[in-house]
C-alpha cells in the first residue's frame, strides 16, 4: 500500500466484522493509484499485477497478494479488495478468533515454520483426490461483458473451460437479458464472485489449475458468495456428490445445453423470491417457535406442522425451499413417508434437515 502510495495517506483498522464477533478485521486503506475492476480478479494470482507497466514503475514479482492469500487461507480466513482508480484501494484480512485459552501457546509447544507449513500444504495437494479434475492446460479466455455491466444489471458467472461451450452459455445468457462472465480456469472463479456478484454461477468439474469441486469449496465457504446458486454441469457421473456439495442443480454435459432454459427458470425464480421458505415439522412446539425464531431474524420465513403426514400435505401444495424434520415426531411412517417425498417429482433435491434428539442407527 506504501509503495503505491505517493499522496494522501496509508491507515490500518482493525475491528470486529460487522456480522460476527467471532471474526476480527484488520482494513488496510490507502489513497493510491487504485487497480481496474477488469483487473481485480486477477491480481491475487501468482506472478501477476494490474498491468506490465505497474511492474516497469514499481518493481515486484506480483507474488505478494497470491501468498498473502495462502497465509489468510491457512489461518482458515480471507482477504477482500475494494478499488477505483486513481481513488485507492482498501484491503481487508478476515481471520476467525478464538478465547484467550486458545490463542496462547506453552513453552513446551513448538509452533510450525512457514516453510514447514508449505511443505505439508504441498503434500496435502499431491495427494489432492481433485487432481484428477484438472484440465493440463489453460486454454485462451473468451471475451465477455465484463467491461460493460451498469448498475443493477444481473450477472452470470460462467465456469467452463470448453470454449465453445462458454460461448455458446454466454450467448443464452445475454439473451435471457444478463451480462455474462467467463473465466475458463478455476483459480479465477472465487474473485470474479465476490467482485461481479452474480446472481448464479454455472460450473464445470474439470477446470485448469482448480478443480470445480475446490471452486465449489471456495464459494461456499465464502460468506460473500455462498448464498450464490451454483449449477454444475460436468460429463463425469457425479449429481449425487455435485448435490451433496452444495450445488442446486446437475446436467449432464452432452445434453446439458438443452436444459439451460430450465437453469434460468430456476435462477429466476430464486432472483425474484423476496425470502426463502422452510417447512418445520416438529412435535415440539416450543423447539419449533424457537427454530421459526431464528429463521425470521435471518429473513427465512417458515411454517410449523406438529405432524408428517401435514408436512406432506404442506410440500405439494407451498413453494418450500427446505425441511426442518424431527424424526422423533409420534408417527410410525415417518420414515417411509420421507422416502415417499423424495421420490415426488420436483421434490427429489429438497434438502431435508433431520433434527432430533433421537440416537439414529447408520441405516436411518
Amino acid at each position: 500500500a506504501i509503495k503505491f502510495t505517493s499522496a494522501g495517506a496509508v491507515t490500518l483498522t482493525v475491528k470486529k466484522h460487522a456480522t460476527d464477533d467471532k471474526i476480527i478485521s484488520f482494513i488496510v486503506k490507502d489513497t493510491g493509484i487504485g487497480i481496474p475492476r477488469e483487473k481485480q480478479p486477477l491480481i491475487f494470482e501468482a506472478f501477476q499485477q494490474a498491468d506490465g507497466s505497474t511492474k516497469r514503475k514499481y518493481g515486484g514479482t506480483g507474488l505478494g497478494l497470491s501468498i498473502s492469500r495462502e497465509l489468510a487461507k491457512l489461518l482458515k480466513g480471507e482477504i477482500t479488495l475494494k478499488s477505483a482508480v486513481n481513488e485507492g484501494s482498501e484491503f481487508t484480512l478476515s481471520v476467525p478468533v478464538s478465547g484467550a485459552a486458545g490463542i496462547i501457546n506453552s513453552g513446551s509447544e513448538s509452533r510450525p515454520s512457514f516453510a514447514e507449513i508449505v511443505q505439508e500444504e504441498e503434500v496435502k495437494r499431491a495427494e489432492n483426490p481433485n487432481a484428477q479434475y484438472i484440465s493440463p492446460s489453460i486454454p485462451e479466455s473468451v471475451p465477455d461483458d465484463r467491461d460493460n455491466i451498469a448498475a443493477g444489471e444481473k450477472v452470470i458467472l460462467i465456469v467452463e473451460d470448453d470454449i465453445n461451450f462458454a460461448k455458446s452459455l454466454l450467448e443464452f445468457t445475454r439473451k435471457r437479458g444478463y451480462k455474462g462472465i467467463v473465466s475458463v480456469r478455476g483459480d479465477y472463479a472465487l474473485n470474479l464472485a465476490i467482485n461481479y456478484r452474480p446472481v448464479g454461477v454455472l460450473l464445470d468439474i474439470q477446470l485448469p489449475i482448480k478443480s470445480g469441486w475446490e471452486v465449489m469449496e471456495e464459494l461456499k465457504n465464502s460468506p460473500q458468495t455462498k448464498h450464490i446458486p451454483v449449477h454444475i454441469m460436468s460429463s463425469h457421473k457425479l449429481k449425487q456428490e455435485s448435490l451433496l456439495k452444495g450445488a442446486v442443480n446437475f446436467l449432464d454435459k452432452p445434453v446439458a445445453f438443452e436444459q439451460i432454459p430450465e437453469i434460468f427458470k430456476r435462477i429466476e425464480h430464486i432472483v425474484n423470491k423476496e425470502s426463502q421458505k422452510v417447512l418445520i415439522i416438529e412435535d415440539n412446539s416450543k423447539h419449533a417457535k424457537a427454530l421459526a425464531f431464528f429463521l425470521e431474524s435471518n429473513n427465512i420465513n417458515s411454517e410449523i406442522k406438529s405432524e408428517v403426514n401435514e408436512g406432506v400435505s404442506a410440500l405439494q401444495q407451498e413453494d418450500i425451499d427446505c425441511v426442518i424434520l424431527d424424526m422423533g415426531v409420534p408417527d410410525n411412517q415417518a420414515y417411509e413417508i420421507l422416502e415417499g417425498v423424495k421420490k415426488n417429482p420436483g421434490l427429489e433435491n429438497l434438502p431435508v434437515i433431520v433434527f432430533t434428539g433421537k440416537s439414529l442407527s447408520m441405516k436411518e
